[in-house]
């Protein structure tokens, strides 16, 4: 067809129009870009950036984040950089705009991937990301920022005169007061049709009056789909409740059109009346009212929502059905413990269900005053699956914050658990397909988040865990394919531990990467009875030790350890390798005892008191590539081992003259008769020979150090 116009009215859909129609109307008059240099890319101080709120227009499509928004940055490489973008992603084929990070290639002279751009998918550029070999974190001087390169992106623009804003102004008041009028008729329609009925159901109804009346109710609001206001006295009753249909409604479903049941629940105490509320609390036994509203609930579920104030709660909360949400308006509700449970039991239990939340609102556990450590929780979810727990605050618990027992496919997300007497957050028995990232849980007793027995496919990042007596985050039991990244645990015992139970249970496939841990008393990243677990791209510093494996065939690089009391990083069990570490200003840069087939390459310890240090009958070892610079003690030691191979190391102290060393300090140095059929080659050892305490078989050769 050589000619199209737009828009009419369709008659019998002669007249349709297809949204690339609409978005090609639209791309004629507004350019492609960001508005005002919204959207802007922010570094997180971690492996992540965020996205600030903003709009743009792609080919006449429209994109809104209402949010900061958060993208992970895959993890830096030992050796080589990288170059990501940040591109905001049209995908016709998805219907869809999306942020998204396309990562480049690793290389000694990166390029930047190209943005896409085809008859599919068109991209623009936000950003221009530069990860450095070894970065632990993203700063903002990595960002490179292409906003304002058209070619790349651009600002939005339009190309056509602007029309007379006031005459404009004139018309919309004018639409708009027809509009009211109109609307005000169907209103007073509705409310007419509304008394007719009520006029034709008069004793009619059976002796359940409540339940008839509100049978009738219903079926009229599910009929006209709106809203039905005013309060509903049903005749010759004293009723208890006064029903308001503002809040007591069925609200639209956006997953399919259904209808959800809604009722509110308030308290005297906070100010609140019969008027604003379905269920009303006096500040006594507030449970039950809410109680009786999620017992309300049709089978199908709903949502309970308790408006702001402090209730006492002597009883659990139970949630023992599907698909309901309990929800507050914030810190502003209160749920208060007023009694020792029997057995355990939160504040609000749930219990054999699928598909429900609890959401914004506080948990005060009142330990001061109800001190049972055995049973008092603050929130229980067991034999559930499909859970959202989201911002909640749960503090001051004799026990837990959330205790989840044999949950999985659950979502625990932006919570804070402080100040309770033993965990934070603590999921028990089968755990797996869990979500928890976003939490805060300090100052606990013992551990901030624990996660015990069979624990497999869990996410657990981004949370905030610092000072807790024992651990900041805790794996303990059969731990699979978990992925704890980007978490901050400082000022603890133990930072991250991950390892098995005292019966021998192993983890393994897991998946530990920039995290934060400093500060903690004994360990920052702690791995025991663990295997083919990653561990990369962590910064653990100012602990007594940085990293501790006892644990076999894991990869270890990418890490930061410094100014540790003791080991930057310390190994006890074989098959390890460790590579592109840096580990300064500690007692040991790294310490192997009695190890066996590790890998040791491209790492940095420097100003420890000893740079490499092997103890015990080490054997097969490969330690190549690293810098050993000015440690007081010794670069590289090897107390008694066989067959270990010690190539292309750098190990000097100052300029690597003579007088940079005393008769204490050595380069590198094999210390008993005990070592055997080692290789020391092409080491630079500048100012100081290595020096042998004998041994059979041992190999010298093209080591530099004059």
């Amino acid at each position: 067809m050589a000619e199209q116009s737009g828009f009419f009215d369709s008659i019998d859909n002669d007249r349709v129009y297809a949204s690339n129609w609409l978005a090609g109307y639209i791309a004629a008059i507004i350019s492609n870009g960001v508005y005002n240099l919204e959207l802007a890319v922010i570094a997180n101080d971690n492996m992540s950036v965020k996205v600030e709120p903003g709009r743009a227009w792609i080919n006449g499509y429209f994109y809104k984040n209402i949010g900061d928004f958060n993208l992970s940055i895959d993890i830096a490489d030992g050796v080589t950089h990288r170059k990501d973008i940040v591109v905001l992603r049209f995908d016709i084929n998805k219907r869809a705009i999306n942020l998204q990070v396309v990562k480049g290639e690793f290389s000694g002279t990166p390029v930047a991937p190209e943005v896409t751009r085809n008859a599919e998918v068109y991209d623009l550029e936000l950003c221009e990301i530069s990860i450095p070999a070894g970065t632990t974190k993203i700063t903002q001087s990595m960002i490179t920022d292409k906003r304002l390169d058209k070619n790349l992106c651009g600002i939005v623009h339009g190309v056509v005169e602007q029309i007379d804003t006031t005459t404009l102004l004139k018309q919309m008041e004018d639409w708009f007061e027809r509009f009211k009028q109109s609307a005000q008729g169907d209103l007073d329609n509705l409310e007419a049709e509304f008394d007719q009925w009520f006029e034709t159901i008069k004793g009619k109804l059976s002796e359940d009056i409540a339940g008839s009346l509100q049978t009738q109710i219903d079926t009229k609001v599910s009929k006209s789909g709106d809203t039905m206001t005013g309060d509903l006295i049903l005749p010759n009753t004293t009723p208890t409740k006064t029903y308001q249909a503002v809040h007591k409604k069925y609200v639209d479903d956006n997953a399919g059109g259904k209808r959800t049941c809604r009722f509110v629940v308030g308290t005297s105490t906070a100010g609140w009346t019969s008027k604003d509320c379905d269920y009303l609390c006096d500040g006594t036994d507030d449970q039950v009212e809410i109680q009786a509203a999620i017992n309300a609930l049709p089978s199908t579920g709903g949502e309970v929502v308790v408006l702001d104030g402090t209730y006492n709660i002597t009883a659990s909360i139970s949630v023992n059905k599907n698909n309901v949400t309990l929800r507050g308006c914030g810190v502003s509700t209160v749920l208060k413990r007023m009694w020792n449970s029997s057995g355990e039991q939160g504040v609000v239990t749930i219990s054999s269900s699928y598909y429900s939340c609890i959401k914004d609102f506080r948990i005060d556990g009142n330990k001061a005053n109800y001190t049972d450590e055995h049973y008092n929780l603050g929130g229980y979810v067991a034999n559930s699956s499909y859970i959202k727990v989201v911002n909640i605050i749960s503090e001051n618990n004799s026990k837990y914050g959330f205790e989840l027992y044999n949950c999985n496919n659950n979502t625990i997300t932006g919570n804070t658990c402080n100040n309770n007497n033993s965990y934070g957050i603590y999921l028990a028995n089968i755990i797996n397909n869990n979500t928890i990232t976003g939490n805060t849980c300090n100052n606990n007793n013992s551990y901030g988040i624990y996660l015990a027995n069979i624990i497999n496919n869990n996410t657990i990042t981004g949370n905030t865990c610092n000072n807790n007596n024992s651990y900041g985050i805790y794996l303990s039991g059969n731990n699979n394919n978990n992925t704890i990244t980007g978490n901050t645990c400082n000022n603890n015992s133990y930072g991250i531990y991950l390892g098995g139970s005292s019966n021998n249970n192993s983890s393994s496939n897991n998946t530990v990467t920039g995290n934060t841990c400093n500060n903690n008393n004994s360990y920052g990243i702690y791995l025991s009875s663990s295997s083919n677990n990653t561990v990369t791209g962590n910064t653990c510093n100012n602990n007594n030790y940085g990293i501790y494996l006892y644990s076999s065939n894991n990869t270890v690089t990418g890490n930061t350890c410094n100014n540790n009391n003791n080991y930057g990083i310390y190994i006890s069990d074989s098959n390890n390798t460790i590579t592109g570490n840096t580990c300064n200003n500690n007692n040991y840069g790294i310490y192997l005892y009695s190890i066996n087939n590790n890998t040791i390459t491209g790492n940095t310890y420097n100003n420890n008191n000893y740079g490499i240090y092997l103890y015990n009958n080490n054997n097969n070892n490969t330690i190549t590539g690293n810098t050993c610079n000015n440690n007081n003690n010794y670069g590289i030691y090897l107390s008694s081992g066989n067959n270990n191979t010690i190539t292309g190391n750098t190990c000097i102290r100052g300029t690597g003259l003579a007088s940079d060393y005393t008769s204490t300090q050595y380069t590198i140095r094999l210390a008993s008769s005990n070592n055997n059929y080692n290789l020391i080659a092409c080491n630079n050892i500048m100012g100081k020979n290595y020096v042998s305490g004998g041994g059979t078989g041992n190999t010298f050769v093209n080591n530099k150090y004059n």
